[in-house]
């Protein structure tokens, strides 16, 4: 049994990321090795005990603020992009212009989707009973007792 199972705890892979193609920085550069990793990750947390998986970090409409700030994690950039201090900033963002990246992101989610809550409700709950037969008076209200 898994470590998740024995502890009766969800299993969760986090922060995970990689920088884009080259290793630049802006919404220009590529990000085919970075999807595939992001699939690659995805697919082997969905054969593990995994509840879900974490990317590293989204960036949105942040931007490196200048080409100073983004060549050095000493720099002080303008924007917030989801990088530690210690980490050039951009370096591992997902921009909102990022759709290649949103789409596996999105195909990961729904590998991890639960039902909507009703719908998870019906599928474990047992079915209602049976109802009783009709009874033999001629209706079944106050105005049934009323007419007897």
């Amino acid at each position: 049994r898994s470590a998740a199972a024995v502890l009766g705890k969800p299993l969760v892979v986090e922060e995970f990321g990689l920088a884009r193609e080259g290793e630049q920085l802006t919404p220009s550069s590529g990000t085919a090795s970075r999807d595939a990793y992001y699939r690659w990750v995805c697919n082997t947390s969905a054969a593990l005990p995994a509840a879900g998986v974490n990317f590293w970090a989204w960036g949105g409409e942040g931007r490196p603020g200048s080409a100073e700030a983004a060549a050095s994690a000493l720099v002080p950039s303008a924007e917030l992009v989801g990088d530690p201090p210690h980490e050039r900033p951009g370096w591992y963002s997902v921009y909102d212009v990022d759709k290649a990246t949103h789409a596996a992101i999105a195909e990961c989610a729904a590998r991890f989707a639960l039902p909507p809550p009703a719908a998870a409700a019906r599928a474990t709950a047992p079915p209602p009973p049976p109802l009783p037969p009709p009874s033999s008076s001629r209706g079944a209200g106050p105005e049934a007792a009323a007419q007897a």
